[in-house]
């Protein structure tokens, strides 16, 4: 039997193609219960003190504030923060953190956080539900440099007086020795009296106010270390730290104020916190036993059933909610909810659930009808990809049990965790798998024309003519339609290409940055800056399971990286004077021995292939050479140390490669054109497939290309629709692959072919490409195409927004905030300012005249 048709056996349990209720992770969404759209991406909810409404949070796309009913799941009030903020100048917005309260004179009031604002306002609270004010705001900027670092200000505590308020800054970096802070503050006070410090990126906060500790204890889970702190709200002191599970998260305290529960989103479990003792008295695990022990679960926001018999969780990335039975500590049941649940509320007869990216994963990625041309252009404007991904308020009626199995086969079924430990066909004989990720684009946007796929001709930018290499990858080993990308950009997007999985810190802080507010690009190794795993130090970002080259060290694979998680330099030095960061350092001790310090880190203005160079041909900005060898490409600088190691008989059995100039610097003056950067990569790519081709280990090798994400491109099926490929001998040839694949699926086949167990949830249920055969019958050498020398031109102060490219783009971080405003100038540099742009009516794409490609 051909392998393929073993692997379509082996992985029947999930159909051919990707039903309108799947997510691009994978997972198929039947949530119950009515749901209400709220905003961008949800996270936090707080009742009222009567218990008739729960206000929630928001920090993706759009930062609101919404009131809901909490009998009839209604929005009863909605405030927006998308504007300026009180200073005029920089963008409004939210965070993390609610809690509500009282005045002097008993009238009740509601504290909001606003993170990179340093803020906190106190909202009145009607008793219709009406917000009003703010009528008091609490301002805490950090001297330590300025709007560059805020403290962050994410969650807020209070005394039972309601006399001091306490705010944690989750902000931690070098300069201030990674610890967070907590600003302490008189009732009406604008200014803090202390700023106190506390262990590295502190998120939420509780008090005790009753009880023998009342006023004496403050309670703050600290992300990064795996620790709550108990601080003594009198001198701001840390009393001592509580270990607890990974990447502790959100904290809750039953009626009595006796038991803290710890939500430990890194190792699945709810920590039990004494508070008498301050020792961990319980333990639940909240994955179900059909996980098999892989990580991924991710459990966030918590709440207790009025008789505190019941513990319920919001597991993010199985997108339920965890049912706990307290009695015995055992996890009783799950119900489905919508994509990435992050807070649950509960009273006797219902839950409330707030699902981070709501519950219609499926979208075309496109303008909508009905916006004008400045509204096209401007700023977000849009249903760009991450606002199609509209968090969403769901009221649950409590199910009884045998509704409650129902619903928990569904969770499995939906998680497709029957097929963990399934085991797979042998691998073909592959022994070296070269994985490349690149960057940012859709199908359509360079395949809708081919007639063998599900692509849309009128969508396609960068066609044959500029992508060349690509095209023939796919005609001659696999085309693969129905790809997926499972991030939404590039923060969280490097983390799912070489983890499978994001942490939630990552899931929280993208949103946030990528919605225009001031929060550092703290991914990719770095915590503001600091390579702090090649320091020694945890790296808070890092993703339950580790990342793909952890899993092969653990299975004794080595591995060699060119360009993965390397460190941009940050004109910031730390109380000893060293820089923080300098350019093109490993970010992780993993690397040390196994990086290529000749390979050119992200850069914009350095080549990837050799197409420039062939042409005889440069640009202003052109980093014309890199490293000891002075590469003029990073697949120069490949092609040297791959040739070195072959010599060495020293080829690992995986090599991670960067390739990302397809991101392109928009027409930014002085740099290349978008077709010129994307010719650029596609040469790149198809010269190392060429090398090693040609070379001894080609029936040996695998080259598994991806993007990191879609981001802000157009596509008519879905906004994270992409591009995957392999190259092989042993891929049957000019195969067409119509079954959803997505970013877990390249890391599966990855591990598959090298013998590696999943490290997560993710992996472990991903389906590897079925594109292998029994036989290396597809081993002629490739021949990579040097795209025409007419592409290779650069942007001018006249190009197509070009201003506007300059301010969005940076030469060195990939981060890509404005998807709609990319998107835009794209296109008009590709066909004209004045060119019609595509657009979608509700579910029905209207596709502009014909455009010349």
């Amino acid at each position: 039997m051909a392998l393929l048709a073993e692997i379509a056996l082996c992985l029947a349990l999930q159909g051919a193609n990707a039903p309108q209720n799947q997510s691009s992770t994978g997972r198929l969404l039947t949530p119950v219960g009515q749901s209400v759209a709220t905003g961008g991406f949800p996270v936090q909810m707080e009742p009222s003190p009567d218990g008739r409404f729960v206000v929630v949070t928001h920090l993706g796309t759009e930062h609101n504030l919404t009131v809901l009913d909490a009998a009839r799941g209604t929005v009863v009030d909605r405030r927006n923060f998308d504007g300026p903020g009180p200073d005029g100048q920089t963008k409004d917005g939210l965070y993390y953190g609610l809690r509500f309260g009282r005045d002097e004179l008993g009238r009740t009031l509601l504290y909001v956080c606003h993170g990179a604002a340093d803020r906190v306002d106190a909202y009145r609270f009607g008793y219709n539900g009406r917000l009003s004010g703010p009528v008091t705001s609490y301002r805490s900027p950090r001297p330590l440099l300025g709007s560059l670092m805020p403290h962050f200000l994410t969650s807020v505590a209070l005394d039972s007086g309601q006399e001091r308020l306490y705010a944690v800054g989750n902000q931690s970096f070098a300069l201030s020795d990674f610890q967070g802070t907590l600003s302490i503050f008189r009732r009406g006070e604008s200014k803090p009296e202390r700023v106190v410090p506390l262990p590295a990126y502190p998120l939420d906060s509780r008090m005790l106010t009753k009880g023998p500790h009342r006023d004496r204890k403050l309670y703050v889970s600290c992300e990064r270390d795996g620790i709550v702190a108990v601080v003594d709200p009198d001198s701001g002191k840390v009393l001592r730290t509580v270990r607890v599970g990974d990447s502790p998260s959100q904290l809750l305290l039953d009626a009595a104020q006796k038991r803290l529960f710890v939500s430990c989103a890194g190792s699945d479990q709810v920590s039990v916190i004494d508070t008498a003792t301050d020792a961990v008295i319980e333990t639940y695990l909240v994955r179900p036993i059909q996980q098999r022990g892989q990580p991924g679960a991710n459990p966030l926001g918590m709440a207790l059933s009025p008789d505190e018999k019941t513990l319920y969780v919001a597991l993010a990335d199985l997108n339920a909610v965890a049912v706990v039975r307290l009695a015995d500590g055992r996890l009783s049941g799950m119900i489905p909810t919508g994509w990435y649940p992050t807070a649950v509320w509960a009273d006797a007869r219902s839950l409330m659930v707030t699902c981070g990216k709501g519950i219609a994963p499926v979208q075309p990625n496109l303008p909508a009808a009905g916006l004008s041309r400045d509204q096209q252009i401007s700023g977000d404007s849009g249903p760009r990809i991450r606002a199609n991904l509209r968090g969403t308020v769901t009221r649950i009626t409590v199910p009884d049990s045998a509704t409650l199995l129902r619903y928990s086969r569904l969770v499995v079924a939906n998680n497709r965790l029957a097929v963990i430990d399934r085991p797979l066909p042998k691998p073909p004989g592959v022994e070296h798998v070269i994985y490349i990720v690149k960057e940012n684009r859709t199908y359509d946007q360079l395949f809708g024309a081919l007639p063998q796929g599900n692509g849309r001709p009128d969508l396609v930018l960068y066609g044959r003519d500029v992508t060349p290499n690509q095209h023939a990858l796919a005609e001659r080993f696999v085309l693969m339609d129905n790809f997926y990308c499972c991030a939404e950009m590039s923060a969280d997007g490097w983390s799912w290409s070489t983890a499978g999985i994001t942490s939630t810190y990552v899931q929280r802080n993208a949103q946030y940055e990528y919605s225009g507010r001031k929060r550092e690009y703290d991914f990719e190794g770095q915590n503001n800056g600091t390579p702090v795993d090649a320091r020694g130090e945890r790296n808070v970002n890092d993703p339950p399971g580790g990342y793909i080259w952890d899993n092969a060290l653990r299975h004794g694979k080595e591995f060699r990286n060119y360009g993965m998680y390397i460190a941009q330099g940050v004109p910031i030095r730390d109380r000893q004077g060293r820089p923080i960061a300098e350019d093109n350092t490993p970010t992780m001790r993993a690397f040390d021995g196994r990086y290529d310090p000749g390979f050119r880190m992200y850069d914009l203005n350095y080549a990837d292939g050799d197409a420039w160079e062939r042409h005889g041909l440069t640009f202003p900005k052109h980093r014309r050479s890199w490293g000891p060898r002075n590469a003029k490409s990073r697949v120069e600088a490949f092609r040297h140390d791959y040739e070195r190691l072959l010599r060495e008989g020293r080829v690992p059995p995986l090599m991670l490669v960067r390739l990302g100039n397809d991101h392109t610097a928009g027409t930014t003056p002085g740099s290349p054109t978008p077709a010129a950067m994307i010719a650029d990569n596609d040469y790149a790519t198809g010269q190392i497939v060429e090398l090693v081709s040609k070379g001894p280990l080609w029936k040996k090798t695998a080259v598994v290309v991806v993007e990191d994400d879609a981001q802000g491109g157009y596509d008519h099926v879905d906004g994270h629709r992409s591009i995957a490929f392999v190259a092989s001998p042993w891929v049957r040839k000019a195969s067409v692959d119509h079954r959803f694949y997505n970013t877990d699926s390249a890391l599966r086949t990855v591990e598959w072919l090298l013998g590696l167990k999943p490290s997560n949830q993710f992996t472990a249920t991903a389906r590897p490409f079925a594109c292998f055969d029994r036989a290396p019958a597809n081993d002629a050498p490739f021949e990579a195409i040097l795209p025409d020398k007419g592409l290779f031109r650069a942007n001018t102060e006249q190009s197509y927004r070009a201003a506007d490219s300059r301010r969005l783009y940076h030469t060195y971080r990939e981060e890509s905030a404005a998807d709609r405003e990319l998107a835009d100038i794209l296109w008009g540099d590709r066909f004209g300012a004045k060119a019609p742009r595509p657009r979608v009516i509700g579910q029905r794409v209207v596709s502009p005249p014909p455009s010349k490609r």
